[in-house]
């Protein structure tokens, strides 16, 4: 069986397109990931011998815009470079930071991370809307309408309110 020129020129460009090919997406698969790390655990509470877990924080890896959530049991997943700096935050807890090595020889992290609760009391605040009693009846007085049946419970109602009565 005689192959043409084209047909040929066909197999041979193919062929070659194949092998370099492969040989570019075997490098980057060599180079890419021995660089990235699946970094996972539990996020708990570590300010008591309890250690419960912190639900919903916040995991953001550092000057690169991503990052994902513990789920309500705490635990978490992500995949990162090593070098990366992670962040754990949450409301009412400490920010916590995390490298990943650089010496890692595994393409797995496992952590548990201890967060402590970071809470601090605010000065009291009491909110007076009127400055008196006088005042709040002035503002709601066009607002608020009179019953409309004077009798029973409701004239007694009645004369309380409006008129300023005890």
């Amino acid at each position: 069986m005689k192959m043409s020129y084209h047909s040929f020129r066909i197999v041979f460009l193919l062929s070659i397109c194949l092998l370099t090919g492969g040989f570019a997406l075997f490098a980057q698969q060599i180079d890419g990931d021995n660089q990235l790390v699946q970094f996972s655990g539990l996020v708990l509470d570590g300010t008591n011998a309890e250690l419960l877990p912190v639900p919903f924080t916040t995991i953001a890896i550092r000057d690169k815009g991503r990052g994902t959530y513990a789920d309500f049991n705490g635990f978490f997943s992500i995949v990162v470079e090593k070098g990366d700096i992670i962040s754990f935050t949450s409301i009412g807890y400490r920010t916590v930071e995390f490298q990943i090595p650089d010496t890692l020889k595994d393409n797995r992290l496992p952590i548990v991370q201890l967060m402590s609760r970071d809470t601090f009391n605010l000065p009291e605040t009491v909110v007076f809307p009127w400055p008196s009693k006088e005042h709040f009846k002035i503002e709601f007085r066009p607002w608020m309408s009179p019953p409309t049946c004077n009798a029973g419970p409701l004239k007694i109602w009645h004369r309380k309110i409006w008129s300023g009565a005890p």
